[in-house]
This record gives C-alpha cells, sequence and structure tokens, in this order.
C-alpha cells in the first residue's frame, strides 16, 4: 500500500516539486505500473520558450547528476527522458468518488511514444525535431537567435504507434562522468 506512493517522491524530487505537490501527487497516484513523471512547462509567449527549455534540459541535467551519484552508491536508476512542444489539454477528469489529472491531445501521444524510443535508440534523453526547431529560431522581436542546443545528436526519424507520421529525433549527450 505505501510502496506506490513512496515512489514518487524520488521521482518528483528532480523536478523541484514541494512537498505538498509531491504528497498530492503520491495521494492521487499515478497510473500504469512504471511511475511516469509529466512535466509541462507552459509556454505563454515566444519569449518565455527559450526559458522553458532551459528549465526542461536543467531538470534532465540534475536528474542525470542524481542518477549518477545513485550508480555511484551500487543503486542503478535508469530513465527515459523526451521534451516535445505543442498544444495540450490538461486538468481532473472523472467521478468524484475517483478525479485523475490528466493531459490529452496528439502532443501528449507524440510525446509518450518519443520515449519509448529511448532504450531503443539507446538514449536515455530525446528532443523532438519541433522542439528543436523552436529553440534554434529567432526569438520574437527580432532579438536574435535563441541560445543553441550543444550536444545533439541528429537520430533520424522513426515510426512509432499511434502517429501517422515518422517522430525526427535528436539525443541529449549523455554528461561525461566526473
Amino acid at each position: 500500500m505505501l510502496t506506490r506512493p513512496l515512489a514518487v517522491f524520488p521521482c518528483l524530487y528532480f523536478f523541484r516539486f514541494t512537498f505538498k505537490e509531491m504528497l498530492f501527487v503520491a495521494w492521487v497516484g499515478l497510473r500504469g505500473a512504471v511511475p511516469i513523471v509529466l512535466a509541462i512547462f507552459p509556454v505563454p509567449d515566444g519569449d518565455s520558450l527559450a526559458t522553458a527549455g532551459a528549465n526542461a534540459l536543467s531538470a534532465l541535467a540534475e536528474a542525470r547528476a542524481r542518477g549518477r551519484r545513485l550508480l555511484e552508491q551500487g543503486r542503478p536508476a535508469r530513465f527515459g527522458v523526451a521534451l516535445h512542444i505543442g498544444d495540450v489539454l490538461f486538468g481532473n477528469i472523472g467521478v468524484p468518488s475517483r478525479v485523475e489529472f490528466s493531459v490529452i491531445g496528439p502532443c501528449a501521444n507524440e510525446v509518450a511514444r518519443i520515449e519509448s524510443l529511448t532504450k531503443q535508440l539507446g538514449h536515455s534523453a530525446l528532443l523532438s525535431a519541433p522542439l528543436v526547431e523552436a529553440l534554434s529560431t529567432p526569438a520574437p522581436g527580432g532579438a536574435g537567435r535563441r541560445p543553441g542546443l550543444p550536444g545533439l545528436e541528429d537520430l533520424g526519424s522513426h515510426a512509432v504507434a499511434g502517429v501517422a507520421q515518422p517522430m525526427h529525433v535528436y539525443g541529449v549527450a549523455e554528461e561525461p562522468s566526473r
């Protein structure tokens, strides 16, 4: 009974959730046999895209660093991360006796499918081509190009279940062990 809620805490800690937020997610529960953490980085305007992208990549770097520390302690922690951009609908759905937070829409399906490619492609983190393109285009208002995305490897296009067109993805280079 406590195993699943307790497993939520280390997963959400990587993303700097507050204790109350982690407690809420642990209480509500996560669907599926494997804990899945969905982080939504809102982008209300074009200028926020670089910040949201930087926050997502920072969370990834922190998760990898913690994973390395766990590995050094003999407790390997493997995970796959996919980053994508698009519109989603999210909120609480269900009946009063069972309400769940859910995210729906083509983008939500696509990012889940991209994450499923991490093992197949041998990369713990993948970025979608639309996200890479969005982060690489000039910022609104002529402020020049957004910061580059170092350490990306073009992994080509891959067919994924539930998506009509192949998804083009980039692998995020692993940081060297220290």
